[in-house]
């Protein structure tokens, strides 16, 4: 059974480094269409790529051969009503709220103190390194400690770095710190989504995560929004980065109500 849970931990860590990716090669991949073709071009490009993979996934013997039957009623509220999922929903969406601010505000600071266009790519693009590679080295060696510990420590690399971020004054700084902080960012969405799927039982595990998926991405707009009137508001990116810092350890608190994962 320890066997099969390090596993699991080191299956979520990959997930989550491929989701990286995504965000890494994405950018890249539109960037290098639009150079030689019109922006609707990528946007069938993105089109295909976004039915294809829904295809595969579809279509997948793994997929198919896997039947749930569960043996109780169906809650209206899903795998909500228990108490040890919803404090990491929060979590999830917190780290969503940092993540938009954070995309927002570092384009902003690039353009504030750059004139080139790529400065702002860049300092993303070492930010999702960072991730990759915390990722990878999470996968490889998942952690012996409780994953709340783990989580929790996790969280708190993401929040001290965000808020790092307030004290920069240029790009340079500013990518070692997104670098750095980075290295923790796909292991906590390996944590919190591993954890998750450990509180729930198994008939309701892949709505669980489901809400692992709506509820950060839905966070992501909402800090992307926040850091955006920030940003007008102040004309700096500080307060924007002192804010999703304070979110991120927010969340904290609310690691304390997760039931003890046996």
């Amino acid at each position: 059974m320890r066997a099969l849970a390090r596993l699991r931990a080191s299956a979520q860590a990959l997930d989550a480094v491929t989701f990286e990716l995504v965000f890494l090669l994405g950018p890249a991949l539109v960037s290098a269409i639009v150079s030689f073709a019109p922006p609707g071009a990528a946007l069938v490009f993105v089109a295909f790529v976004t039915g294809a993979g829904s295809l595969l996934v579809a279509v997948s013997p793994l997929l198919s051969s896997r039947t749930t039957r569960s043996s109780q009623r169906t809650h209206p509220l899903g795998p909500l009503r228990l108490p040890g999922f919803v404090p990491l929903v929060a979590t999830s969406g917190a780290l969503g709220i940092t993540f938009g601010a954070v995309t927002v505000a570092v384009t902003a600071f690039a353009d504030r103190v750059s004139a080139n266009s790529e400065t702002a790519g860049f300092l993303l693009a070492l930010w999702g390194l960072g991730s990759i590679i915390g990722g990878g080295l999470y996968a490889r060696r998942p952690p012996r400690r409780a994953l709340q510990t783990v989580l929790a420590v996790l969280l708190s690399l993401i929040a001290v770095s965000t808020l790092l971020l307030a004290a920069t004054s240029g790009p340079i700084p500013m990518g070692v710190v997104l670098g750095l902080g980075g290295l923790a960012v796909a292991p906590a969405v390996a944590a919190y989504t591993t954890l998750a799927n450990s509180a729930v039982p198994a008939d309701v595990r892949g709505e669980a995560n489901t809400w692992l998926v709506a509820i950060p991405a839905a966070a992501q707009a909402v800090g992307s929004w926040i850091a955006g009137v920030l940003v007008a508001r102040f004309h700096s990116s500080q307060v924007a980065f002192l804010v999703a810092g304070a979110v991120t350890a927010t969340s904290l608190v609310w690691l304390r109500w997760v039931d003890r994962i046996r």
